[in-house]
């Protein structure tokens, strides 16, 4: 029997709703501590990072399947 490879659309469809589940809560917790509004630039860079580590990890336990 082959060795089924992995796909890419499975790997974006669990990354992709854990990226949104970190990014809502996230958001949620600006909210709760009034720094939604906040023209900061740390929660921008906080974020671009979360997501960033998010794609890493996709990409490298694609290619380690």
């Amino acid at each position: 029997m082959e060795a089924k490879k992995p796909t890419t659309g499975k790997f974006g469809l669990i990354y992709g709703t854990v990226a949104a589940i970190i990014g809502i809560v996230f958001t949620f917790m600006l909210m709760a501590s009034d720094l939604l509004f906040d023209p900061s630039p740390v929660k921008s860079i906080v974020q671009a990072i979360i997501f960033i580590v998010i794609v890493i990890l996709a990409i490298y336990n694609f290619k380690k399947k």
